[in-house]
């Protein structure tokens, strides 16, 4: 990610349009940054609780499933965008999320666009940083 870049993560397909338009404003106001869009594939292991050992081979494949499919459907709506945002490129990785918008933010701008919904991924920050919708 380059410094001063705007970063746009997405985890739902129904706010990635307004997560992409937010985005596009941005570029407006920030000309010469670059646009990251990002999507993490978290791991199925991360999603157990503490108190399970293991992650039965049924569940994993559904929860491996369903993150297929809306990383599918989260490019097809990058890719349906792309031409009105077009210094965007899309970066998807598999990892922990909390942990990739951590890394990735120390080098975006001060405006980044992110799912607003609360999920354990996106928690409360206790130190200044930048803004996260």
């Amino acid at each position: 990610m380059t410094a001063g870049a705007i970063l746009v993560v997405l985890t739902r397909p129904d706010t990635a349009d307004g997560c992409l338009h937010i985005a596009a404003q941005a570029a407006r106001a920030l000309p010469e940054a670059p646009i990251d869009v990002l999507h993490v594939l978290p791991d199925p292991a991360g999603t157990i609780l503490p108190s399970e050992e293991v992650l039965p081979a049924a569940p994993c494949a559904d929860i491996e499933q369903r993150e297929t499919t809306t990383a599918t459907e989260l490019r097809a709506i990058y890719d349906a965008r792309h031409a009105a945002v077009p210094r965007a490129v899309w970066h998807a990785t598999a990892g922990i999320p909390a942990d990739e918008v951590r890394r990735r933010a120390r080098a975006a701008a001060p405006i980044q666009a992110a799912d607003p919904t609360p999920t354990p991924c996106f928690r409360r920050r206790s130190t200044p940083g930048p803004a996260v919708w």
